[in-house]
């Protein structure tokens, strides 16, 4: 990989790719295509094999041609997961208001007594997620997969649910409205 910053080349491993700043704006190119950009507003723009993502305060990591892109506040605070896989994970009990789980694999996660108010599952594999006992008022499951969820004794009031997939899904205690 060939890096150039400021007029300085440095080879990495074999590789070509080019990076350039100039008046705080960036870019990075593999063989003459411009596959990552920024401006000095901190907003940054990734292009991969036609796929677009932009994001303002985050990271964007793309890993086997898998994108992930995890967004901050202005205080520097994680807002979310979009396209992120993290099946089987466990975050019971844990404060994920406001979290953004956009076009996740959630598979087989524990949210068990959380408190994802005002969360946004749109279009987000949850088969077979632990919502049990969590705060789902006002979180976003359009499109999202909730077959076969527990979402037994969860607080659902105010939810978007458009288009949602809640074949075999454990509901018995569940607050809807």
């Amino acid at each position: 990989m060939k890096l150039t910053y400021s007029k300085l080349a440095i080879v990495l491993f074999g590789c070509s790719a080019l990076f350039a700043q100039a008046d705080n704006n960036q870019s990075v190119s593999i063989k003459g295509t411009i596959i990552n950009s920024s401006s000095g507003g901190g907003e940054s723009v990734q292009t991969i094999a036609g796929k677009k993502s932009t994001v303002v305060n985050g990271t964007i990591i793309t890993h086997n041609g898998e994108t992930i892109v995890n967004t901050t506040n202005e205080g520097g605070a994680s807002t979310g997961n979009i396209n992120a896989t993290l099946n089987g994970k466990d975050f019971s009990g844990q404060n994920l208001a406001g979290q953004k789980f956009v076009n996740s694999d959630l598979e087989n996660t524990n949210f068990s007594n959380a408190n994802l108010s005002g969360a946004n599952f749109i279009n987000a594999n949850l088969q077979n997620a632990n919502f049990s006992q969590a705060n789902l008022q006002g979180a976003n499951f359009t499109n999202a997969n909730l077959e076969n969820a527990d979402l037994r004794g969860a607080n659902l009031k105010d939810a978007i649910r458009v288009n949602a997939n809640l074949n075999g899904a454990k509901t018995q205690g569940t607050l809807w409205e």
